[in-house]
């Protein structure tokens, strides 16, 4: 994750429990490694590894709602790169205020 998501996580819960932290910087010195790595954000992490082709499957929730007031997104996904699977759908009810679904997916080989 990045630097600003690592500060925004309060103390009481960083590291993350049961996975490995990493906190990406600008730090050229600063190494890691792993056979399956997560990128949980934030916006600039995220823009910043798909731009890089850093990113060969993601697995993204998509939420069926309006957000005015936000002002950081998830940046656009070309879907003629990847291959997608519907994982799971729900509905808004007690549990989830907005309706989405959860989708896998992989980049297609050129």
């Amino acid at each position: 994750m990045g630097r600003k998501s690592w500060e925004s996580l309060p103390a009481r819960f960083r590291p993350l429990p049961n996975r490995v932290n990493c906190v990406v910087t600008r730090n050229s010195d600063f190494q890691a490694g792993a056979e399956k790595v997560f990128i949980i954000g934030g916006a600039q992490i995220y823009a910043e590894c798909l731009k890089s082709n850093l990113i060969d499957e993601m697995y993204l929730t998509h939420v069926a709602g309006a957000f005015s007031e936000a002002d950081v997104f998830f940046p656009e996904v070309d879907p003629l790169q990847w291959n997608t699977t519907l994982i799971a759908a729900f509905e808004a009810d007690d549990k989830n205020q907005f309706a989405g679904e959860i989708l896998h997916y992989v980049l297609r080989e050129v």
